[in-house]
């Protein structure tokens, strides 16, 4: 029951966000969230297109649509819902948890909770940055300890362009193990730069 089917091949744009005028964007993405759940009520619609390879809806504050932009982020989407499935169940934070899957699209409910910005750490108490950070090492250890894919320093470097280095430091006093990735992390971070 994870996947409740495949879905049919959409064409790459039909819900790209940053081709529509706003009152465009909202027809046309209201349209396609109904041909893949037609008994949905759509009370209202947040759109976030900062993602590099998905427009993401979050319709109702209950549902996350992410509309692939592109052929790499189909195939990201694809990678992305398998290893969801393989995590389930698999780390102490909580997962999105896919329920539909498509070709150029992944539907999971909404996890409750606040973007993790680099404001809302900095407006965060000591005791809650601290918190923050010992949820993200352990992650970090879990996600690690299981996926066994791709190279580990990438994450870090995510963090250090999102986050900065003093919250990585934090981060690596819960997750031991990142120190030896740290030389290839703040590498990888650097590359994020020139993109």
């Amino acid at each position: 029951a994870w996947l409740a089917g495949r879905l049919s091949s959409r064409p790459f744009g039909r819900c790209v966000i940053d081709s529509f005028e706003m009152s465009d964007r909202d027809s046309a993405c209201t349209e396609r969230i109904r041909q893949l759940k037609p008994d949905l009520q759509i009370r209202s619609i947040e759109l976030n297109t900062e993602g590099l390879l998905n427009d993401v809806l979050i319709v109702n504050r209950e549902l996350v649509f992410r509309f692939a932009k592109d052929y790499r982020a189909k195939a990201a989407l694809e990678s992305e819902a398998k290893l969801l499935q393989f995590l389930d169940r698999r780390l102490s934070l909580l997962i999105p948890q896919p329920f539909l899957v498509g070709d150029d699209v992944l539907v999971y409910p909404l996890i409750d909770g606040d973007a993790l910005t680099r404001d809302a750490l900095k407006e965060a108490s000591d005791e809650g940055r601290m918190h923050l950070a010992e949820q993200l090492g352990r992650f970090l250890f879990e996600l690690h300890g299981v996926a066994g894919r791709g190279d580990p320093a990438n994450d870090l470097a995510m963090l250090l362009h999102a986050y900065g280095a003093t919250t990585v430091n934090l981060i690596l006093g819960h997750y031991p193990e990142g120190r030896s990735l740290l030389k290839r992390a703040r590498f990888y971070s650097q590359a994020i730069e020139l993109e």
